[in-house]
């Protein structure tokens, strides 16, 4: 039967529609860039508190080194598998999966951790980045196809800013409490990116592990 609210009805389904989908475009890209701002501080932030973290914990030169050098080696390491992680784990669980190792990092610097655990802070660190890398170009290219370029600017547009950021706030931070708080503090930013990311990857249906074939 003909309704006159027919037509009206169609009308708004399709502006609620147009909403949503420009809804979750903003969700996606946002977390695209609180993605990248989250994959640098976890690094940038250790080498201007480097006197401060070798005169605390008696840690050397070298092994002062290398707390930036080897979470470097560990992204070199990962970006060769990035067509295996994504079969393995798929988009969602993996870019969890790794800001997830960021996090833990960060927060494992808490407490004024010796060489050992702050060593293994940057490799977990590396990582966790080297997965979020990896993986995240395939969402890009998959939900943004029209212009994924665009998107990828502004994804490394961001990792560059987290870098900057990370730099200059962590000695702010270590003057305002401890360097261990001021590298721990990066933990916070990494669980809003996370969280953010799992409403991206619902509302987009980002891709999930492929079953190993025997």
């Amino acid at each position: 039967m003909w309704s006159p609210f027919a037509r009206g009805t169609g009308a708004w389904g399709s502006v609620m529609s147009f909403l949503s989908t420009i809804h979750g475009r903003v969700v996606a890209v946002s977390s695209v860039l609180l993605l990248g701002l989250n994959l640098r501080p976890v690094l940038s932030g250790i080498s201007p508190l480097l006197d401060e973290i070798q005169a605390a914990t008696g840690i050397t030169g070298t092994t002062a080194g290398m707390l930036t050098t080897l979470p470097i080696l560990a992204m070199g390491l990962c970006a060769l598998l990035g067509e295996t992680l994504n079969s393995r784990l798929g988009e969602r669980l993996g870019i969890s999966l790794g800001v997830a190792a960021i996090i833990a990092a960060c927060l494992l610097r808490f407490g004024m951790p010796g060489a050992g655990l702050l060593t293994a802070t940057a490799v977990l660190a590396g990582f966790g980045i080297a997965t979020v890398q990896a993986l995240l170009p395939y969402f890009i290219k998959r939900t943004f196809p029209e212009d994924p370029g665009r998107i990828t600017g502004l994804y490394v547009t961001a990792i560059m800013g987290g870098a900057a950021i990370g730099a200059a706030a962590s000695p702010v931070l270590a003057g305002w409490w401890r360097w261990d708080a001021a590298l721990g503090f990066w933990a916070l930013p990494a669980v809003a990116a996370l969280l953010l990311w799992q409403a991206a990857a619902r509302r987009h249906r980002s891709s999930s592990p492929q079953p190993r074939r025997g």
